[in-house]
């Protein structure tokens, strides 16, 4: 029987349990009176009852557990907390550098994720955004190639033709003189039909319900515009006069829309009705006009279906030879642009990359700088470890320390970082052309993101350090045996790629300064010193072209002896000229690109 009651265990997993609460200088000891008793009840009652007893022991002593835990927890991190106080306190400069580090560091980080989240943000407010399509065409003649927007009618066509299409709306761009009083102003203007607020989904300020732009007579404004003229939101009986087509038409304020946000492709101050501009080619195919055409999907995945059936569609209208449309999703417009008759605020995904890796680089090199520091500093707190060790503390407990440290220093640079991100945030939204508000930061994913790259960064610049001091012995700790003089390949590493990622970096700077130098300095082929360019919106819809305006605006300027010289042409420099179909004797047909001018050109 003895044989018996001594192979009697208590269950491994319920003394596994015990082990994980128990303090470590008294587990061995409680373990054993717990056998103890385990063993004299099974001897007596049997194997059940003891399990139960066991059992509901470990299940009433789990509260103690878990108090005993928090609190001797909470008790290690004071103590953790005031030993890394004191260490900041009495290393001040190497604290005052690695915190500043860390913070600028911290900050690129999450002035460069704002800017990334702005850029992947743009049009997704819309409800309906993954089925929404703008229509493109791809002219290829020749050696000639050229994207443009689609003919007028062919947003209803597709509408009436494909069942797969449930909505489509017409958008022509404009910047347009605005009279309001005495004042005249030049505004964005979009022309297009009341199927706009069925496709998109910009907010209304008021009418809150009700169809705008019904009339040819209607305009709708921005909430900022209204304020602008009439000093309120609310504008009804309102009026404004705006110049089309070389005369002032007076135009009914219906509606006010919310601002278009920032993260917008499409961008206006009002609305008109396309029947101002358009209205006796509506639906003309050969016209020759192309604007921009938006249609809304029933589902995303027909694309192909709907590019396959376009051309039926379009040859029973046009010629369409050398034409080829096709969609593009509106959520790529931003970062993967094609073309677009209506949205020109397009950037690239290669630069949120490039971005991305500037901000990994520069906390990089801020992370391997405190490593680096806190191994040379290392030498100063050897006793202190060794008091340490000897008073019981583990590897594990020279760990929690150093690492606890490096995620206070980390924290702290946080706070330094967020007060940097106040003060450089107008000069960002400037060299970026963004309109990222501090406001941002209280998103949750924002907020999520940097908490994370705090504990990340902390984690990184303390882990190295920890690791190497709390790897000694003892006896090396007090005998000054120690080998931190950097002969380590690990060491030898760390300032190798800190120095390595700074000299990148630099030599990056220089090479796009010099690119930049290279491109602002480049011969244009004409001296553009002292031109100032004025452009004329529309002047194709005047009469003679513009000549008349420009004859005009001649006549005016003439008296003024600052000015040299003056000439028209019908396309700025920067902008495509038209195209000319030519064909030689071997019936080869090209586009010649053209521009008319006067002969001062």
């Amino acid at each position: 029987m003895a044989k018996i009651i001594k192979d009697i265990k208590l269950p491994q997993v319920t003394a596994w349990l015990f082990s994980r609460f128990i303090p470590f200088r008294d587990r061995d000891s409680f373990l054993y009176d717990m056998e103890e008793v385990y063993r004299s009840i099974y001897e007596k009652r049997g194997r059940f009852q003891a399990g139960m007893w066991v059992r509901l022991h470990l299940f009433k002593s789990i509260p103690l557990f878990i108090n005993a835990l928090i609190y001797w927890s909470f008790v290690m991190f004071k103590n953790y907390f005031k030993t890394a106080f004191r260490n900041l306190m009495r290393n001040r400069i190497i604290s005052v550098i690695n915190i500043a580090g860390l913070a600028v560091g911290i900050a690129c980080c999450i002035l460069i994720i704002l800017f990334i989240q702005d850029e992947i943000s743009y049009d997704r407010f819309h409800e309906r955004v993954d089925n929404i399509f703008e229509v493109y065409g791809k002219l290829e003649i020749g050696n000639f190639q050229m994207l443009t927007g689609a003919p007028i009618p062919m947003g209803k066509s597709l509408e009436v033709g494909l069942p797969e299409v449930i909505n489509s709306v017409q958008i022509h761009n404009a910047d347009l003189a605005v009279k309001t009083g005495e004042n005249i102003f030049r505004e964005k203007v979009i022309f297009t039909e009341p199927s706009f607020f069925n496709v998109f989904s910009f907010k209304k300020e008021y009418p809150q319900s009700g169809d705008l732009l019904t009339g040819s007579n209607e305009v709708v404004i921005t909430e900022s515009l209204a304020k602008k003229y009439f000093g309120e939101s609310h504008t009804d009986g309102r009026s404004v006069s705006v110049l089309i087509n070389g005369e002032y038409k007076d135009f009914i304020v219906s509606g006010v829309l919310k601002d278009f946000p920032p993260n917008s492709s499409i961008k206006a101050d009002m609305l008109l009705n396309i029947e101002n501009i358009y209205g006796d080619i509506l639906d003309d195919w050969n016209s020759q006009r192309f604007v921009g055409i938006f249609v809304q999907l029933k589902e995303k995945n027909t694309v192909s279906f709907i590019e396959e059936k376009i051309p039926s569609l379009v040859d029973k209208h046009m010629e369409q030879e050398g034409f080829k449309f096709y969609l593009q999703p509106l959520t790529d417009y931003h970062l993967h642009a094609k073309h677009s008759m209506v949205m020109k605020d397009d950037s690239s995904l290669t630069l949120s990359y490039i971005l991305g890796g500037i901000a990994l680089f520069v906390l990089l090199i801020a992370c391997f700088n405190f490593m680096n520091l806190s191994i040379g500093n290392s030498a100063a707190r050897t006793k202190e470890i060794g008091v340490r060790k000897v008073i019981g503390a583990h590897k594990k407990h020279i760990l929690r320390q150093f690492v606890s440290e490096s995620l206070i220093q980390s924290f702290f640079a946080l706070i330094f970082a967020l007060v940097l991100i106040v003060i450089f945030l107008p000069t960002f939204n400037f060299l970026s052309r963004k309109s990222i508000d501090l406001s941002q930061i209280l998103n949750v994913g924002i907020i999520g993101s940097v908490v994370i790259l705090t504990l990340i960064a902390g984690l990184i610049a303390g882990s190295y350090p920890s690791v190497f001091l709390s790897r000694f012995k003892t006896v090396e700790l007090f005998r000054d045996k120690l080998n931190i003089s950097g002969r380590k390949i690990l060491t030898k590493s760390l300032i190798v790629i800190q120095f390595s990622i700074s000299i990148f970096l630099i030599i990056t700077t220089l090479f796009l300064n010099k690119q930049y130098s290279f491109m602002t300095g480049k011969s244009l082929g004409y001296s553009c010193d002292n031109v100032i360019v004025v452009p004329v919106q529309n002047s194709s819809d005047f009469a003679d072209g513009g000549k008349t305006i420009l004859t005009a605006v001649k006549e005016k300027l003439r008296k003024y002896r600052e000015i040299e010289s003056m000439s028209g042409s019908t396309y700025e420099l920067s902008q495509y000229f038209s195209g000319t179909l030519l064909e030689d004797k071997e019936d080869k047909r090209n586009i010649v690109l053209n521009n008319s001018v006067d002969k001062e050109f």
